[in-house]
């Protein structure tokens, strides 16, 4: 009896021990990765909310994800995050969900079973909704030494395939690659409003349709990145939420079809009559 109780206490300080290694320590200046350290649980009910979810979180009920990746397929529940993080000293930090087309979201950051911070937002509410102004759903941390904090993500779509990244980045990190982000969109919207002047002259001046349907398929592309980066909803119907019911990839994808379709029919034709 002495060594069965020997083995089951060895049994659970592993279990205790392997539920303890689940606190990411954030070191300064570390690349920060998540691998390993998220685990998850589906809401088929979605009914669940944050107090509840602490409780199962603390029946180990969540599952650990090998990755920073969740890919659910196509569902209609609620998928629930959890990762907790610790440090020894004062950081400040940025998390990054990288997927802008969540219809719901809601980011609960506790302490101690007290809850520190609140945000439910999605793209289905307006874009202010965020609290961060990004194209990507970014939520700001701060971490204060030996000071455990939880960090708790629900994410659904509507009967949708629902795949997201979970980025941790330092604040001088993110904010570098946030600028040269942003800039590389400037300066591809800059090139592309360049090509688009240069076909509208050449439409006003030539009276020729090939190039009205080349501006239409360049339009109807850059249509289908802003909905797609989630630019649009930043940019464009920032106030509008419900016209990302309507799909954009999808509509724009269709406006590509039908530009392209007539555009090759003129550049058919006019290599005919030459």
């Amino acid at each position: 009896m002495k060594i069965l109780r020997y083995i089951l206490l060895l049994i659970s300080c592993q279990t205790s021990l392997t539920y303890a290694q689940k606190t990411y320590w954030v070191q300064p200046n570390q690349t920060l990765s998540l691998d390993g350290f998220l685990e998850t649980y589906e809401d088929t009910t979605c009914q669940i909310k944050w107090p509840q979810i602490i409780s199962i979180q603390q029946q180990h009920l969540f599952k650990p994800l090998s990755r920073h990746l969740l890919n659910s397929g196509y569902s209609s529940s609620h998928h629930w995050l959890h990762f907790r993080l610790n440090t020894n000293a004062f950081n400040k930090l940025y998390l990054e969900i990288d997927n802008p087309r969540i219809n719901q979201l809601w980011f609960y950051e506790v302490k101690k079973d007290s809850l520190l911070k609140k945000l439910i937002t999605g793209d289905l509410l307006p874009f202010k909704s965020r609290g961060f102004p990004n194209h990507n759903w970014v939520f700001p941390l701060t971490l204060e030494p030996n000071t455990p904090i939880d960090i708790y993500i629900m994410a659904a779509k509507r009967h949708e395939v629902l795949g997201l990244r979970v980025k941790l980045w330092q604040s001088s990190e993110f904010e570098d690659g946030d600028r040269k982000n942003y800039l590389f969109w400037g300066i591809l919207a800059g090139i592309t409003s360049l090509i688009l002047l240069i076909n509208l002259i050449a439409w006003v001046a030539t009276k020729q349709s090939i190039y009205f349907w080349f501006i239409c398929l360049i339009l109807a592309i850059l249509f289908h990145i802003a909905g797609q980066s989630g630019l649009g909803f930043q940019y464009f119907w920032t106030n509008s939420p419900a016209f990302n019911w309507l799909d954009p990839q999808l509509i724009s994808g269709w406006f590509i079809m039908v530009a392209q379709i007539h555009f090759m029919q003129e550049f058919i034709r006019t290599k005919c009559d030459q």
